[in-house]
């Protein structure tokens, strides 16, 4: 996440959007930089299947009403995991409380719960911190020039009964509208440059948004559960101080 020297984008009034990379063993989700002349209604790349993935939205995660009273109203990321005693966390980045982004409380990062994993049931009951979800680490959000520093989670996972979570620290730069693709193989030693992308979410404008068409995408983190025929995966979204939350989306035709 990147700041102006008030804390705000230029054009947003927000902070500016970030873009993570997630790779897991057997599916690779990545966020895949498009450029801004890029069409945005077709959802099959050239190296993609004949048979183009659909995705359905399946609910908004996060917002004022979601987990705002967790005093997270904004927040992205949204890295799902689920805990050793079978509840789903969902380890999100930068976030904020009050009206907007940047308004009030910046933490990152934090930990949202879902105490039901199951994926057509899956919803914000409760935090790491109770009423007010704390950050997981310290991070006092240092300026640097025109910036400031953050923490940003980018994968957490359970070993032995044991969570950890891969953290990366420092000023995140803008990027690109983002696509959201998946390579499906075999073993993680396959070649993957002989393994097809499958294009899951690509960038739209605001008010255009359907199926597989999303404002400002970024993430794509796989919801644990999730089988080739019922994937789930989280999807950020962010493109003004008010358009700033994780949501679940499902995949059909991932092949």
């Amino acid at each position: 996440m990147t700041h102006s020297s008030g804390g705000s984008d230029e054009t947003t009034g927000g902070p500016s959007r970030r873009r993570l990379l997630k790779i897991g063993i057997g599916v690779a989700v990545g966020a895949g930089a498009i450029g801004s002349g890029a069409p945005a209604a077709i959802a099959n790349g050239p190296y993609d299947p004949t048979g183009p993935t659909i995705a359905t939205k399946v609910k908004n995660l996060s917002g004022p009403v979601e987990t705002g009273p967790f005093a997270s109203p904004w927040t992205d990321l949204g890295i799902p995991v689920r805990c050793p005693d079978g509840t789903m966390l969902f380890v999100c980045g930068d976030t904020f409380d009050g009206d907007q982004v940047g308004a009030a409380d910046w933490r990152a990062p934090i930990g949202l719960r879902s105490s039901s994993a199951d994926l057509n049931n899956l919803r914000i009951d409760g935090s790491v911190g109770g009423g007010r979800a704390d950050s997981l680490v310290d991070e006092p959000h240092n300026p640097v020039g025109d910036k400031f520093t953050t923490a940003i989670p980018s994968d957490v996972f359970v070993v032995d009964g044991v969570m950890y979570m891969h953290l990366m620290r420092g000023v995140i730069y803008d990027t690109d509208p983002l696509s959201i693709r998946a390579m499906v193989f075999p073993l993680p030693t396959s070649d993957l440059t002989g393994t097809l992308e499958q294009t899951m979410i690509l960038p739209d404008t605001p008010g255009q948004e359907a199926a597989n068409l999303v404002a400002s995408p970024y993430g794509g983190f796989v919801i644990p559960g999730s089988t080739f025929g019922d994937f789930h995966i989280v999807v950020s979204q962010w493109y003004d101080p008010k358009n700033y939350r994780i949501m679940q989306y499902r995949i059909n035709m991932l092949s």
